[in-house]
């Protein structure tokens, strides 16, 4: 029997051992929430040079703490979870990966326990599932306060581009009832205050004809989205609230996704 390591003390331990015909391999990655356990393991490391006493440390590391929820490693799920199987599911990847969500969007461990508390009282329970698709597919912020960072493109004036009445300029709150709102996610162009990723208006070049026109950051609380309908691959979203924040620069949509 062999054990093979190998070490990064700031991002990943990964432990190989040969036993009984089979290879086995343990990996625990550094992050804000494993870091006790990643740090325990790596002072034994530097104590003794044991691999195997290594490997096993590893294999061992099962459950963590995040936001009150008990998250089993080995089996991938969360101890007795309110939340939809394919929520828990993201939640574990998040927890397992180095605090991501989607291919590259980072976020805190305080955002993310907020924004799951705020989540937790949208009356939808689809919505929440597809939420976290919403946001893990495109270029979406979750502040210090758990609130989705969205944007919106408006005239000149600040008045949105469909009906020209809302007003959406910085400080502004907008907001409708919630049962007005289309939840049906395969209407694609419906009823609702609408919201988008950046790369939705990129790609979908809504409304933005000639110079009248300006892109604003808005911010949402979860539990105000109602749909994200199925077109463009989730990266809009209709919700019932929402704050507008400030005016951004146009530039902004000249990014280019991968």
């Amino acid at each position: 029997m062999s054990c093979h390591l190998a070490v990064d003390e700031n991002k990943f331990i990964m432990a190989t051992k040969y036993e009984n015909d089979e290879l086995k391999t343990v990996k625990l990655i550094r992050n804000q929430i494993t870091q006790n356990q990643f740090d325990s393991i790596i002072f034994k490391w530097y104590q003794n040079k044991s691999s195997e006493e290594i490997f096993n440390a590893i294999n061992d590391v099962d459950i963590v703490l995040f936001g009150g929820m008990r998250i089993s490693l080995k089996r991938a799920t969360i101890e007795g979870s309110p939340l939809p199987e394919k929520l828990a599911m993201e939640v574990v990847k998040f927890v397992e990966n180095e605090c991501t969500i989607g291919k590259n969007n980072s976020i805190s461990i305080q955002s993310m326990i907020a924004f799951l508390s705020h989540l937790k009282e949208n009356s939808s329970r689809k919505t929440i599932n597809n939420l976290y698709s919403f946001i893990g597919h495109n270029d979406i912020e979750i502040d210090e306060e758990g609130f989705v960072i969205c944007y919106k493109v408006v005239k000149n004036n600040f008045l949105d581009v469909y009906t020209g009445k809302i007003n959406n300029a910085p400080g502004v709150t907008v907001e409708m009832e919630r049962g007005k709102v289309d939840d049906d996610d395969n209407q694609t162009c419906s009823y609702g205050l609408h919201a988008a990723s950046l790369r939705y208006l990129i790609e979908s070049g809504y409304g933005q004809t000639g110079d009248d026109w300006r892109l604003v950051k808005i911010r949402i609380n979860p539990k105000d989205f109602v749909s994200v309908p199925r077109d463009y691959d989730g990266s809009k979203a209709r919700v019932c609230r929402y704050k507008a924040l400030e005016e951004c620069s146009k530039s902004l949509l000249q990014k280019v996704f991968s």
